[in-house]
């Protein structure tokens, strides 16, 4: 009996200490700081990260050809502003000839006649286009109207070419492509005469465009490439 009651009161001391040891647990503070249990997260962040797949790639380029430029007049070139290596100014003389200028007019495909009043073509939509791009307010298509005559009344007047009726006359323009092309060679000198229809200079071929040579040893991602070619900073589209 004694020794039941032994045992009784050890599981009665032992239940007591676990009892006061919960209750301890619960009733003091939680701890803070360092100390402190991590929250549940039900949220989490995401950096995004630029990834420079940087490579060498083999490029195939297209260059344009040289254009041999020529205007219908003739006489003693007085002055000129063909320099080789230089551009030749849109809508400014790119030479005189018997002292009369001779206008750079780039344009997206030569002149082959003179134009007035009432002509229509698809030379008198690229003499419009030209005249938009040297900054007149003309529109982009249709004949030949007030518009284009006043634009072309305006040239003449402030470079003082004749006659000034608001025609166009091929002996006044020297056409150029369009893209302010380079110049490689000036074939006539200040002091020679210039017959109608001979060569005046030639442009130097430009890099028109680059295309991505196809390797199949190299994955490329899909999408736009950043390239830098020549110190020039461009993009070529996932096409290639």
């Amino acid at each position: 009996m004694k020794r039941s009651l032994t045992v009784l009161a050890a599981f009665a001391l032992g239940a007591g200490v676990v009892v006061a040891a919960a209750a301890t647990y619960y009733l003091l503070p939680a701890p803070a700081g360092d100390l402190a249990s991590a929250p549940d997260e039900t949220e989490y962040p995401i950096s995004l990260i630029d990834f420079a797949d940087q490579r060498v790639l083999a490029l195939a380029p297209v260059f344009s050809d040289e254009v041999e430029l020529r205007t219908t007049a003739t006489g003693v070139v007085t002055w000129s502003a063909c320099t080789g290596g230089k551009e030749l100014v849109a809508g400014e003389p790119a030479f005189r000839v018997d002292g009369a200028p001779v206008l750079s007019l780039p344009a997206d495909m030569p002149f082959y006649r003179n134009l007035g009043w009432g002509d229509e073509g698809t030379d008198v939509d690229s003499l419009r286009r030209a005249l938009v791009a040297l900054g007149y307010g003309v529109a982009d298509s249709g004949a030949f109207g007030d518009d284009v005559h006043d634009a072309l009344s305006e040239i003449q007047e402030r470079h003082g070419l004749t006659p000034r009726d608001g025609a166009f006359h091929l002996t006044d323009f020297i056409w150029l492509p369009t893209g302010s092309p380079t110049i490689a060679t000036c074939d006539v000198k200040v002091g020679q005469t210039y017959l109608a229809g001979e060569i005046f200079a030639t442009t130097a071929t430009a890099l028109t465009s680059l295309s991505v040579i196809s390797d199949s040893n190299q994955a490329i991602l899909p999408g736009e490439r950043a390239i830098e070619v020549f110190g020039v900073d461009t993009t070529i589209p996932e096409s290639g």
